[in-house]
């Protein structure tokens, strides 16, 4: 079994068997389908992209020959409501899919939901789930081979952990990088990290099976989805498995979407505060008066209100 990204695309392909019993399937994750209601009620308006993302799944099945699908959470956005946009859009999503691909397996996420109810008629063949593992038999000896795949929000069970390798999403992962007028460009990327076998086991115990040798983090399948930058000081990871240290992000090897080999997490972090200013490499520490927002002035008393 092998697992590898699709070049140039935020899409994974896990491939088994041999010859004629050669089998491929797309992992993708993290669609926020109907993210365009809530930008628009921020005031930026945005057509759907619902029914292009379905023709680009589609056509990336098409590249890879892939006969199955994985969809690793996040499919539909907004939370804890569902928006009209995603009752009308996200049945019609799932009907292209069910009727071009033989099978389709979705890990809920976080932003899911209700998914369950917007599955419409005829879609047989899409399987819900809350994790799911992936095994193959190889080689004379009958020796097996598996991956695990969650969304990332949670603990997986230790059934996955005893999987060779976890796949994982949730965070969109991107890297910043500033030239040297302190202008920043973020690129979305893979990380793929390796494991610390003593900050699993001191989660799920002594006699726990950790096989798990790699967490991939796969990014985020809509170009503009809010992304964590990884290679800040402060990235703010988000999930168990990063925020427990068993995936060990800082010896974690990082590549961009068209396969560039950036080295290892620890040695490309820039040295900025990803949520203020940026002068010379070095974040800038605002003062609290800087920080401080005037009202107008208050006709009765004569003088401004501070808003701390």
């Amino acid at each position: 079994m092998q697992y590898e990204p699709v070049p140039d695309s935020p899409a994974l392909l896990i491939t088994m068997g041999k010859g004629h019993s050669l089998r491929r399937i797309l992992v993708i994750a993290d669609l926020h389908l109907g993210r365009e209601t809530e930008l628009a009620r921020a005031g930026l308006t945005i057509p759907s992209r619902t029914e292009a993302v379905a023709e680009d799944v589609l056509a990336l099945c098409k590249k890879t020959k892939a006969e199955g699908l994985i969809l690793l959470g996040d499919i539909k956005h907004n939370v804890p409501r569902t928006s009209w946009q995603e009752w009308r859009e996200v049945p019609a999503f799932f009907s292209t899919l069910a009727r071009a691909l033989g099978s389709i397996t979705i890990v809920i996420g976080n932003h899911d939901a209700g998914l369950r109810q917007m599955l419409p008629e005829g879609t047989d063949n899409i399987t819900i789930t809350g994790q799911h593992i992936i095994t193959e038999e190889e080689g004379e000896g009958g020796s097996i081979s598996s991956i695990g795949l969650v969304h990332g929000n949670r603990w997986p069970t230790p059934e996955l952990m005893a999987c060779d390798a976890m796949v994982m999403a949730h965070n969109h992962p991107t890297v910043v990088f500033v030239d040297p007028l302190g202008g920043r460009s973020f690129h979305q990327c893979w990380i793929r990290s390796p494991v610390s076998r003593q900050a699993a086991l001191s989660h799920f115990g002594e006699d726990a099976a950790i096989k798990i040798s790699e967490v991939v983090i796969m990014p985020s399948f809509l170009e503009y989805t809010q992304g964590t930058s990884f290679n800040v000081p402060r990235p703010g990871l988000l999930g168990p498995i990063l925020t427990s240290g068993v995936a060990d992000v800082p010896r974690a090897r990082v590549y961009l979407l068209d396969g560039t080999h950036l080295g290892e997490l620890k040695d490309i972090v820039v040295d900025i505060d990803i949520r203020g200013r940026y002068d010379e490499g070095r974040p800038v520490a605002r003062s609290k008066k800087s920080r401080r927002r005037f009202r107008p002035r208050n006709k009765k008393r004569g003088k401004r209100e501070v808003r701390r």
